[in-house]
């Protein structure tokens, strides 16, 4: 490469370098690879001879390694031969080794002169080296480039200019400014130039390394991140960001029947499998907030629960328009509540099996009486059922269920058998 022009002849040069380079990464091996196996061959008799080792052995050995190699000599069964064997292979291995070492120091001593009275310096170029051009500027040749950058390597260079000034401010989508987002430059191959915080009112200043296209990542804490291209000139630009809330669902929970609003009622936010993606209580007034859940699209299921009320859940659609609100309304749960008495004394009879049947004679539940003879029915729909105790001759009563209504003092008698 050195020893042509560098701008007529460099691609030839270059590769006729890359050609060479490939015959000897090809012929280097095959030769040294021939030497060494022929050396070894050649020496691997009398190191068998040498081991002790001779006759229809020695030659079953030496043929073994002459059709198959000298790995296939160590495959072999050899019983207590084997040592002696191995130490022979070791032997004339090293031998053919010692022999392509001195072969390739052989090639290597004569080619370094050559190598040193070959490779010169650069030939001059055909190009004045000095002149003036026709807008009256002076003339450098490339030469004069390359040993000018060569000698002022080692200097300062001189300070870049400063770019152009971005700045702007981060709002919420309703309009306030909003402290500590995290504003970051990228470059059009995803490399950060520079990083800021916005200020208490939301204002932000990055310095641009140059005009060019960038990429600007805003993030805040129960917010979208934001990213968009940007085209930056000379001139300071003023460029605004909204972030949105987060994509997770809002709303609130009420009593169905009062219209109030219910505290600590807990609210669940599972996935189409039934993963729990998120999960909280609502305050005072009711209302629920979940800021960020895995996913923006889909369709989840929110659903609330509180003691005293019946359990209710929603689908609701998440997309990247805003926060999805849900209202969710309780229904208050109804229980039946009563005790089995027996005999004339109206005696509590425990252990007795009581049973709840709609009015398709459908079994809702059963229970099994207290020691004191209570039962209790949790949370049945609103409807009639009939109330069977059994474990003696059958007795039923007849209930209507009000929504929220709890019915008391439903005491079913019994009969004792006769013993």
């Amino acid at each position: 490469m050195a020893c042509v022009g560098v701008f007529d002849l460099a691609g030839m040069a270059s590769a006729g370098s890359n050609a060479f380079r490939q015959l000897g990464a090809a012929l280097d091996p095959a030769v040294l690879g021939a030497v060494l196996s022929t050396r070894a061959m050649s020496t691997l008799p009398g190191h068998l001879s040498d081991a002790g080792l001779t006759g229809a052995t020695a030659r079953n050995i030496t043929e073994t390694a002459a059709d198959s190699g000298l790995s296939a000599v160590a495959r072999m069964h050899l019983g207590a031969d084997r040592g002696r064997v191995l130490a022979a292979l070791g032997d004339s291995f090293l031998g053919g080794l010692r022999l392509c070492l001195t072969v390739s120091a052989s090639l290597l001593l004569p080619t370094a002169p050559a190598a040193t009275v070959l490779i010169r310096r650069p030939r001059p170029s055909a190009v004045p080296e000095s002149g003036t051009a026709p807008d009256g500027t002076p003339k450098t040749s490339p030469d004069q480039a390359t040993h000018t950058t060569a000698e002022t390597a080692h200097l300062p260079s001189a300070p870049r200019p400063p770019g152009p000034r971005l700045s702007g401010r981060v709002r919420d989508t309703d309009g306030n400014g909003m402290a500590g987002a995290t504003l970051t430059l990228l470059s059009p191959v995803g490399r950060r130039l520079e990083r800021t915080v916005a200020r208490g009112d939301g204002s932000f200043r990055l310095d641009v390394p140059g005009p060019g296209a960038y990429f600007l990542v805003a993030a805040a804490s129960g917010h979208r991140t934001r990213a968009g291209t940007l085209l930056l000139g000379t001139e300071p630009t003023v460029y605004d960001v909204v972030l949105p809330s987060g994509r997770g669902p809002a709303g609130t929970v009420t009593d169905e029947e009062h219209r109030q609003p219910l505290k600590a009622a807990s609210v669940t936010v599972t996935d189409v499998r039934g993963a729990v993606l998120a999960a909280g209580l609502t305050d005072e007034n009711g209302r629920f907030a979940f800021r960020e859940l895995p996913y923006a699209d889909g369709t989840v299921e929110v659903r609330a629960t509180a003691t005293g009320f019946r359990p209710t859940a929603l689908p609701l659609r998440l997309s990247e328009a805003g926060t999805a609100r849900v209202h969710l309304r309780l229904r208050p749960s109804a229980q039946l509540r009563g005790t089995v008495l027996s005999g004339p004394d109206h005696t509590p009879l425990a252990d007795a099996r009581v049973t709840l049947v709609n009015a398709f004679g459908d079994v809702v539940a059963d229970v099994i009486t207290a020691a004191d003879g209570d039962y209790a029915f949790t949370d049945p729909d609103a409807g009639e059922y009939t109330v069977v105790a059994a474990g003696f001759p059958p007795v039923t009563v007849h209930v209507t269920v009000g929504s929220g209504h709890d019915r008391d003092g439903l005491d079913p008698e019994p009969a004792r058998p006769e013993i």
